[in-house]
């Protein structure tokens, strides 16, 4: 399915700089409209107050939201203005109770959703918030970026693709979502790390997943690697230095994002580490 509707949401420009530029190439290689959603988050926590206090606390609490909403909508216009794509922007002033199932909401229509890496450094939880909002309540793909990513892209990219591939529901639908991609990519490295040897695919871990790649376009190879001491986001980490892969095309939360959050795992060791795009479903 082509990309027609990306989305992206900003709420710290400053740090967030990189994610509206790759956004923005994304947008121009694929044709694509690109929206803007600009947050101006209200910090009112629900409570009780002394009296007389809460009127005096939702409204500057509000204003403060309402005045760094629109610095960042100025901002984001005025980079937009000579991208040289199609755009808009919308700006939102919600309190965090309600971020996720509003942002949700708004993004659902799009085909994807182009988000500033959460659990990484200089990224607050609004970060977690917008990402988790796009995966699970938009139930969307999101492009994750790195933080200081290089804002220069190819209107080719992404030329070599690295697809971390357990022939999981979460994993299929990450390439699925990738296909405009790999489309015009040179070379898609389908990387299985310590296959099933009681799967369909045991004889031939990756074998059926690369005769669809090629079908859409590019060349595809498949390389099976042992499971090793470190974590299999960082293995994935490595595999994507070596082969010089620009993106990564990955499954989203195989497991629960409880267990993820208190035990650790892929996708949230990836979330804290990437040094390249990655692709994500759920």
């Amino acid at each position: 399915m082509p990309i027609r509707t990306i989305s992206t949401v900003i709420h710290d420009f400053d740090v967030q700089s990189d994610t509206l530029d790759l956004a923005i190439s994304v947008a121009r290689a694929q044709d694509a409209h690109l929206s803007v959603f600009v947050l101006g988050v209200d910090e009112t926590e629900p409570g009780f107050y002394y009296a007389g206090a809460q009127e005096v606390i939702v409204g500057a609490n509000f204003d403060a939201a309402q005045k760094h909403e629109s610095e960042q909508q100025e901002a984001a216009r005025t980079r937009l203005q000579n991208s040289e794509i199609k755009w808009d922007v919308a700006g939102l002033i919600l309190q965090h109770g309600i971020l996720a199932t509003t942002l949700g909401d708004r993004l659902r229509y799009s085909d994807l959703v182009v988000v500033s890496a959460p659990y990484a450094q200089k990224r607050s939880r609004v970060a977690e918030t917008v990402a988790e909002a796009a995966l699970f309540n938009a139930s969307l793909p999101c492009l994750i970026v790195p933080p200081d990513y290089p804002t220069k892209m190819p209107e080719t990219a992404f030329r070599r693709i690295l697809v971390a591939w357990n022939d999981g529901d979460q994993a299929l639908a990450a390439v699925r979502a990738a296909y405009p991609f790999i489309a015009t990519a040179d070379l898609v490295d389908i990387s299985v790390i310590d296959p099933s040897t009681s799967g369909p695919d045991r004889s031939d871990p990756g074998g059926r997943l690369a005769q669809v790649v090629t079908r859409h376009g590019a060349r595809a190879e498949v390389t099976v690697l042992a499971k090793g001491e470190q974590p299999v986001a960082d293995q994935l980490s490595q595999r994507a230095r070596e082969t010089g892969a620009d993106l990564i095309v990955m499954g989203a939360y195989g497991h629960s994002r409880m267990r993820e959050a208190i035990f650790g795992g892929a996708t949230r060791r990836m979330f804290e580490t990437l040094q390249v795009p990655v692709l994500m479903a759920h």
